[in-house]
């Protein structure tokens, strides 16, 4: 940090003109050189002296453009390891991949934060006939979902699951094979997923019925709105990212391993759904997608 030697004043003593000019001259040549990087250095953990730098590396934000798009996604087998990109509006109202583009290339350092943020509005949700599978002992869609997660990129065309969020991989539970992602106890392989419902059973306490199936977002009065949020700290290591997106899987269910203690799974058990009389796959509308991120600096 910059240091001032000159003299002070002594009582008694008459001030002259260049004297004193001297000690003004001392001060406004010391302090011009205060700038981030030398009062920081001196404890001052803050950039405000710096009027290019910020807290901030960056930030940005992208919706599915018009208010009125919407687009139908239709449950498929495997859908964890290939899911659906969600989709925006390309202008002329057809639709296109929906992409956060930062603007560069953004590393990610020890104690930097990354934050993203989601909202997404399901408008309608369909279902198969009957709604049966063909295999293990599930006679019903109970507590069946569809997955919202995130992804990134560095160059916009190479995708992968960002930090504490877990690839869907090829499992066997019981009679069930299927792609699933196990969740440990602390859920680090589900960091960045949102679950949207599709369908449940019930009881209806008014009349003592059980099993009564409710369907989602089946109406208008069913519409809503949900959101999710991801946030990523290194302590160790850096990690290189431009561009976000999110993307959609499902039908998912789910259910435990078995072992001591169980370990429990999100299975993907689209391909094992039996759209019964020829009835379409289950399938999910949505619209109104808001994406934002913000990169704030840790040292």
């Amino acid at each position: 940090m910059a240091t001032i030697l000159n003299s002070n004043f002594i009582a008694g003593e008459t001030a002259q003109v260049a004297g004193t000019n001297t000690k003004f001259t001392d001060v406004q040549t010391q302090t011009g050189q205060l700038n981030d990087e030398n009062v920081r250095s001196e404890a001052v953990d803050l950039w405000q002296l710096d009027g290019t730098s910020s807290m901030v590396k960056a930030s940005g934000r992208e919706t599915s453009v018009a208010t009125s798009f919407t687009h139908n996604y239709v449950s498929k087998t495997n859908s964890g390891t290939a899911p659906y990109v969600i989709q925006q509006d390309n202008g002329s109202g057809a639709a296109q991949d929906l992409v956060l583009d930062l603007g560069s290339l953004l590393t990610v350092n020890n104690y930097d934060v990354v934050r993203v943020y989601w909202n997404i509005e399901v408008i309608d949700q369909g279902r198969t006939a009957d709604e049966t599978y063909t295999s293990g002992n599930y006679t019903g869609p109970s507590q069946t979902f569809w997955g919202v997660w995130l992804q990134w990129s560095t160059n916009g065309s190479a995708w992968s699951n960002v930090p504490n969020q877990g690839d869907f991989a090829n499992t066997t539970i019981g009679v069930t094979t299927t792609e699933m992602l196990p969740i440990p106890a602390n859920a680090s392989t589900a960091r960045a997923f949102m679950p949207i419902p599709h369908v449940l059973f019930y009881v209806d306490r008014s009349t003592g019925t059980q099993n009564v199936l409710y369907d989602y977002g089946t109406t208008g009065a069913d519409n809503y709105t949900t959101g999710s949020a991801w946030f990523y700290r290194p302590t160790a290591g850096s990690a290189q990212y431009r561009y976000f997106r999110l993307v959609l899987g499902g039908i998912f269910q789910s259910m435990n391993d078995g072992a001591s203690p169980p370990v429990s799974h999100i299975a993907d058990v689209g391909g094992i759904f039996a759209p019964g009389g020829g009835a379409a796959q289950a399938d999910i509308t949505l619209r109104r997608v808001y994406l934002c991120a913000v990169h704030t600096r840790g040292s």
